[in-house]
């Protein structure tokens, strides 16, 4: 029961964090990685939160979405190096 809690706190954070990010975008475009990166990890949490759950496709589809942004943010990443 507690470490449901702690998780609820965690992403609570981990949203607002990914919605002040989002502002920041919309400012300059180089906080576009961080923010899909947040969002990864929101959606990650997410995941851990209902990985109990007996419906294991929508655990499964936001992993794979989860893993898709963090691919996404790398190649962002380099494609503004290169």
């Amino acid at each position: 029961m507690e470490n449901k809690k702690k998780i609820k706190l965690f992403m609570i954070g981990a949203l607002l964090i990914t919605l002040i990010l989002g502002g920041l975008v919309f400012v300059n475009t180089a906080f576009v990685p961080a923010c899909m990166l947040w969002l990864s990890l929101f959606i990650f949490s997410i995941c851990y939160y209902i990985k109990d759950n007996d419906k294991k496709i929508p655990l499964y589809s936001l992993f794979i979405f989860g893993v898709l942004l963090i691919v996404g943010a790398l190649v962002y990443m380099i494609m503004r190096i290169v």
